[in-house]
């Protein structure tokens, strides 16, 4: 697993996070290049998180792009750092206690977008 943080907005215009202001996303890179977890920190306080289970709601999505293995890929992603687990692990078990969650699985696009990501299933 690779661990990296960085900084930026909601990714969807149509997102209701869009309006919450900038944001550090935190995201685990699986063996298969792809994000397992990811947490999305705003600066008015609003956390959300994602996973393979839960990848898609009407605030954001679970990151769905192949990642490199090589170090220069975070290295050149705008904002982008590399952590630790622990940092990682801290900030998703905060996630976790989240208010927003129970709202994230009310507004789920799974029933839409389907189960699980489009993306893993093309492996």
């Amino acid at each position: 697993m690779r661990y990296f943080k960085e900084r930026g907005r909601c990714l969807r215009h149509d997102s209701l996070a869009a309006e919450w202001g900038d944001c550090a996303r935190y995201i685990e890179i699986g063996d298969d290049r792809y994000a397992v977890r990811q947490v999305e920190v705003y600066s008015d306080g609003h956390m959300l998180r994602y996973d393979r289970s839960h990848w898609c709601d009407r605030f954001g999505q679970l990151f769905g792009c192949l990642f490199s293995h090589k170090q220069k890929a975070i290295d050149s992603r705008r904002g982008a750092e590399v952590i630790d687990s622990q940092e990682f692990e801290r900030v998703w078990h905060a996630a976790l206690g989240s208010p927003m969650w129970e709202q994230q699985v009310e507004q789920s696009l799974a029933s839409e977008w389907g189960e699980a990501p489009h993306w893993l299933n093309k492996m």
